[in-house]
């Protein structure tokens, strides 16, 4: 087992997997210890939404940061597949929002900022989603740059981009504890030992 390491990503789900990428992009050396299989937690029961427009009901850092991210993913795929030749699944096919007068009035301040984000009316509901809403719906909106992502292929192309960068993924290791000295964190005690981290 890898004992030392600058860094100790504790999770092998998505964010682990690439945050542990982008630590080897900038030259730190890095260790992924996940207690079952990568990406069967969380990430494997994930839809793959990227919504971070059409699950806003108000502004906040939070919101900021969930765009800036969302709008991320193209470049950010594009560069994972063309590394590690596996598709990621990543398609920008936007989000229709249904309901009624409601709806328009929780997302106002979306349109009020200028973000982009489309108010439909039943006849395009029905055209764009090929008469698959129901016609109680009056209307919609529609987000456009909301996407989505196959997670488990997105956690196969990681992988892939960690065992190309010589990145470290230990499965099956759990972590039971933080090894906290002068006041930061130092490693990790593990079901198989400890992990020593910068």
């Amino acid at each position: 087992m890898k004992a030392t390491a600058d860094v100790a990503v504790v999770g092998g789900g998505v964010i682990g997997l690439a945050l542990a990428r982008e630590l080897s992009a900038r030259g730190v050396e890095t260790v992924v210890l996940e207690r079952g299989r990568t990406g069967e937690e969380s990430s494997s029961a994930a839809a793959g939404l990227l919504t971070a427009q059409s699950d806003a009901a108000a502004p906040s850092p939070f919101f900021d940061f969930a765009r800036e991210s969302r709008d991320l993913y193209p470049d950010w795929t594009a560069a994972l597949e063309q590394e590690t030749g596996f598709s990621v699944g990543w398609r920008p096919t936007g989000v229709l929002r249904c309901g009624t007068e409601d709806l328009f009035a929780q997302f106002r301040w979306q349109l009020d900022a200028g973000l982009p984000v489309e108010r439909l009316d039943s006849s395009e509901v029905a055209r764009r989603s090929a008469n698959r809403v129901a016609p109680s719906f009056s209307e919609a909106l529609f987000f456009p740059r909301d996407s989505v992502v196959d997670s488990r292929l997105l956690v196969r192309a990681l992988r892939r981009s960690l065992a190309i960068r010589g990145v470290h993924v230990l499965e099956g290791v759990a972590v039971t504890a933080f090894r906290i000295e002068g006041g930061a964190c130092r490693g990790v005690a593990t079901s198989v030992g400890d992990v020593d981290a910068a």
